[in-house]
């Protein structure tokens, strides 16, 4: 299977590569320090929905986060780049549904281990995505996987896994000691409650949302400069707006914002997660696509922070 756009589809987006440049200043491989950035905001965001997880489902985390990340890329195109098309050129459209379909789904999944998972298994778990991703881009778009990459992995899984101590690997640590990773085993929800089997199921969906996040980061790389990079956002937003509802009523059977309470942080996600977004889908067109996702592993050291 084949992602790449043709030539033609380039040509007829009329958007420019966005430029390799920081204040008017060359920087070589600007792409990472975008994806920098964007873990940076990622980490943020998956704090904001800790919180309201704690009043709230999910999927209403995913509606209100997508409703305002939608709000604000409409306004920011409107201001910043009004002969933008939000909804992408007519050559990639199908691709932007694609990437907004997948990446709500990691989304989504993600923010289901957070709140059944200790937030190290579901992080080690999730995190596993540049494997993913350099797998798929290989197969779908022909980007070779050298010897650094593959070095960069194994050493960045390996670090992971030192950093978060997940329990799968490390076991409980005792009770009322040192967590050893920010709190984040004693302050975990887990899904006790569902026994063996409810823990199994959340770790095999933190899983698929890791292949998922795999497949939009290669979905994103695969458009490249055929779309601005605000289209993939707002595409993003869409699915999210039209999917959570239903996912809401069909998996949890309860009214879609039924929990105001957590509005306030759900507002703060909704921000967050744009910015995020922006600055990854700026990095993903600069940089190839198992590189790019490696350097979303620093999410893990500022969540940790």
């Amino acid at each position: 299977m084949d992602l790449r756009m043709g030539e033609e589809d380039v040509r007829a987006a009329g958007v420019s590569a966005i430029p390799d440049t920081l204040c008017g200043v060359a920087v070589p491989r600007i792409g990472l320090l975008w994806m920098a950035v964007s873990a940076f905001m990622y980490a943020t965001a998956s704090l904001f929905a800790r919180f309201s997880n704690n009043a709230a489902t999910s999927w209403q985390v995913v509606f209100v986060r997508c409703c305002v990340q939608w709000f604000l890329a409409v306004c920011y195109a409107k201001i910043a780049h009004p002969k933008v098309d939000v909804w992408g050129q007519p050559g990639a459209r199908l691709l932007l549904v694609a990437r907004g379909g997948v990446g709500i789904w990691g989304l989504a999944c993600f923010y289901y281990a957070v709140s059944k998972l200790p937030l190290s298994d579901a992080t080690v778990i999730f995190f596993t995505n540049p494997i993913w991703t350099c797998a798929i881009a290989w197969l779908a778009l022909g980007e070779k996987i050298g010897l650094p990459e593959l070095a960069s992995i194994v050493i960045s899984m390996a670090g992971i896994c030192f950093i978060a101590k997940p329990t799968f690997l490390f076991g409980l640590p005792p009770a009322g000691g040192d967590s050893g990773g920010g709190g984040s085993h004693g302050g975990s929800r887990q899904a006790e409650g569902d026994g063996e089997g409810g823990r199994t199921f959340a770790i095999v969906i933190a899983l698929l949302g890791a292949v998922a996040a795999a497949g939009a980061n290669v979905l994103i790389r695969a458009m490249k400069t055929s779309v601005h990079y605000l289209a993939s956002v707002h595409a993003f937003a869409v699915a999210g707006m039209i999917l959570s509802p239903v996912a809401v009523l069909v998996f949890q059977g309860r009214p879609l914002l039924s929990d105001q309470s957590a509005w306030g942080w759900e507002l703060l996600c909704g921000i967050c997660g744009f910015l995020a977004q922006c600055f990854m889908s700026r990095g993903l067109q600069l940089e190839k696509a198992g590189p790019a996702s490696l350097m979303r592993n620093v999410d893990l050291l500022f969540a940790f922070l």
